[in-house]
């Protein structure tokens, strides 16, 4: 046994092992109480509140609603990620307009262009016209479409605000 080895190398080492360990077992038996930031693991987080808006996708094939529950949690990272992927570009390109290019105005240092830090190669919304064309083709289905809405949290529950955008249009916003 560990304990045992530890108390014949030092009795002083195993004497606290065996208090931290105590301790451990009343921090967990008492909720609430805090005996030291390493064995109270939740201490250093809050209480996390709901947001007041979330973003989320509807995608539909053949005018129905494909559900998470359809698919192994591969296939349902597939068909989200690329969404998610091409928003993500069109904030980056919004974040270098906003931010990057700035910083290197004020230190008067030369641009490089967007192209040296985000890939521009690839437009966001070809990436979802394709991004149709393919999933259409893998699901077998003869339409998909895909919106994105805004929910709202009202205190009990999630409930939809509106549709934000088709996804091929131009009117995503970065936040």
């Amino acid at each position: 046994m560990f304990l045992k080895k530890v108390y014949r190398y030092n009795k002083w080492i195993c004497s606290g092992m065996l208090f931290f360990m105590m301790m451990q077992l009343l921090v967990f038996y008492r909720p609430g109480m805090v005996f030291s930031p390493w064995f109270n693991y939740g201490m250093y987080s809050g209480v996390i509140k709901p947001a007041k808006e979330y973003e989320a996708y509807k995608v539909f094939g053949d005018n129905e609603v494909l559900a998470g529950n359809d698919f192994t949690p591969q296939q349902w990272d597939r068909i989200h990620f690329t969404l998610i992927q091409s928003d993500a570009s069109t904030c980056n390109g919004h974040f270098y307009d906003t931010q990057i290019s700035r910083l290197f105005k004020k230190f008067h240092l030369p641009d490089p262009g967007k192209s040296f830090f985000i890939n521009t190669m690839l437009d966001p919304d070809m990436i979802k016209l394709q991004y149709q064309l393919h999933l259409a083709k893998v699901l077998g289905k003869q339409h998909v479409q895909t919106i994105a809405l805004r929910y709202e949290w009202d205190g009990n529950s999630l409930v939809e605000k509106d549709s934000l955008k088709a996804i091929n249009s131009q009117s995503f916003q970065c936040k």
